[in-house]
């Protein structure tokens, strides 16, 4: 108990009694010492500890980050391949190497049977597309890369001549619409009419579930489902490819 002395009104001097408790709700902490006591210490802790360490929190939030991003950047390089060859054209965005087949990956081709109509009349687009692609093939010198494999066990790649990526270029003049990938091609080809926007035409995606065809895979993006797919597509391959390199 606490007898504490103060001036009231006129100036005469009270007296009231607070219990231990009142005081210790003065005074902010249990044992009667405030949060803030000498100068540069917080709660018993002194200000320049607190400070290192919240900075190497700082540290250990950023070495995760910078792991987490090394780890992306090579699992996004597991079971990469890079295949070179006198390729076989099966179809507009479908090549054929020895015994594995190729999708070009980011891209949407219409089937081999597939017909679009342009100006009133008919015309085979699929076969057209496959001779676009057949025309980038003829040259030689493609070389054509990637690390997943879809669920048809091919292998989803970017395949290029020299600085040319030929799956842009399907897209940009038309041969093809953007699947997961080259939107901003797709928009310039609908907007020049190249190609298959020259008429009139169900989206690749949309004749083959017209005409009961097989789906393609997930193209990915930002879904879930297409991530989860890609995660275990890069494993598949990776696998493949050390069970190929023990085979030797």
């Amino acid at each position: 108990m606490v007898n504490i002395l103060f001036r009231v009104g006129s100036g005469r001097a009270s007296s009231a009694r607070l219990e231990s408790g009142d005081f210790l709700a003065f005074s902010g902490n249990r044992d009667g010492s405030s949060r803030r006591g000498r100068r540069g210490v917080y709660n018993g802790v002194p200000v320049w500890r607190r400070r290192l360490r919240r900075i190497a929190d700082y540290f250990a939030a950023a070495s995760l980050m910078l792991m987490v991003a090394i780890g992306a950047a090579w699992f996004a390089r597991l079971g990469e391949q890079e295949v070179r060859g006198a390729f076989r054209v099966l179809d507009g965005d479908s090549l054929e190497l020895g015994s594995q087949r190729y999708r070009l990956q980011g891209i949407d081709a219409p089937e081999y049977s597939q017909t679009c109509r342009r100006n009133g009349t008919i015309w085979p687009c699929g076969r057209e597309a496959a001779q676009q692609l057949r025309r980038f093939v003829r040259q030689g010198g493609i070389a054509c890369s990637g690390g997943e494999i879809d669920k048809f066990d091919r292998l989803l790649v970017v395949c290029r001549k020299g600085g040319t990526d030929i799956n842009r270029q399907m897209v940009l003049e038309g041969w093809a619409v953007s699947f997961g990938d080259y939107e901003a091609e797709e928009r310039l080809a609908r907007q020049n009419g190249s190609g298959i926007w020259a008429g009139e035409f169900d989206r690749p995606r949309d004749w083959r579930e017209l005409h009961g065809r097989a789906e393609e895979a997930d193209p990915g993006g930002s879904s879930a489902a297409g991530l989860a797919s890609s995660l275990v597509n890069r494993g598949r391959l990776w696998l493949r490819s050390v069970t190929n390199w023990f085979g030797e």
